[in-house]
């Protein structure tokens, strides 16, 4: 690991937007408390996003017309 890719946790906070956009370049950057690392932050366009669960979403129940919703959101 270079030293470069480790920052103290007062680092961050001081500087989040120059590190944030350091992860370009760097990829990820480790984050020390107390000289101890307690998080990796990466950027996402470098990150493995993996999902194994597929997703599954039910917005509306069976019957639901969201048009009547938005009518009682307009009345209340």
């Amino acid at each position: 690991m270079l030293s470069s890719q480790c920052v103290s946790i007062t680092d961050l906070k001081k500087d989040t937007s120059k590190l944030i956009k350091s992860l370009k370049d760097e990829w990820y950057k480790v984050i020390f408390v107390n000289n101890k690392p307690v998080a990796i932050l990466v950027d996402i366009d470098n990150f493995d996003l993996s999902i194994n669960e597929p997703f599954d979403f039910d917005f509306w129940s069976d019957g639901v017309n969201p048009r009547d919703l938005l009518d009682q959101l307009a009345t209340a």
